[in-house]
């Protein structure tokens, strides 16, 4: 996302995603608290991923096998949105490989073991299909999911 990118006419099943990418998301992005990369059909912004830094606690993750005295470095997926009228049609898949992507290459510059994805519950199925696993981190409404992008040999 950019500047110059016009954010208004998103539409999406959850309001307050589409007030995120209006109102919020320019802001985070320049406080760097989080990237957001847009998906487009043509001129229209069909979805919507935003990424940040985060971690893993060790303690909570032994499937990790991790021997290092640290929490586990992660990607975290903050917000995935797809415009209503172009749900179900594979966007939202595109959007979590994309990541997954993504993540395997910066973690060739920086440490970086994970991609993560705090999800509302109604979700879970569709992060699952994708590979992501359950961590032991459970909060209210929302559940943490992981994919291990894995050690380098």
């Amino acid at each position: 996302m950019c500047d110059t990118d016009t954010l208004t006419g998103f539409e999406c099943s959850k309001p307050e995603f589409k007030k995120y990418l209006a109102v919020l998301a320019p802001y985070a992005q320049k406080e760097r608290m989080g990237q957001t990369y847009l998906c487009r059909y043509k001129e229209t912004i069909v979805g919507y991923v935003v990424m940040a830094a985060s971690h893993l606690d060790k303690k909570n993750e032994k499937k990790f096998n991790i021997d290092l005295n640290q929490d586990i470095p992660v990607v975290q997926i903050t917000y995935l949105a797809v415009h209503k009228d172009y749900e179900r049609q594979g966007i939202g898949r595109m959007m979590v490989y994309w990541s997954i992507e993504y993540t395997k290459a910066v973690s060739q510059q920086i440490g970086c073991r994970a991609v993560l994805a705090h999800s509302e519950r109604d979700v879970v199925g569709f992060y699952e299909k994708l590979g992501f696993k359950l961590t032991r981190d459970r909060h209210r409404d929302t559940v943490s999911m992981y994919f291990d992008v894995g050690c380098r040999e």
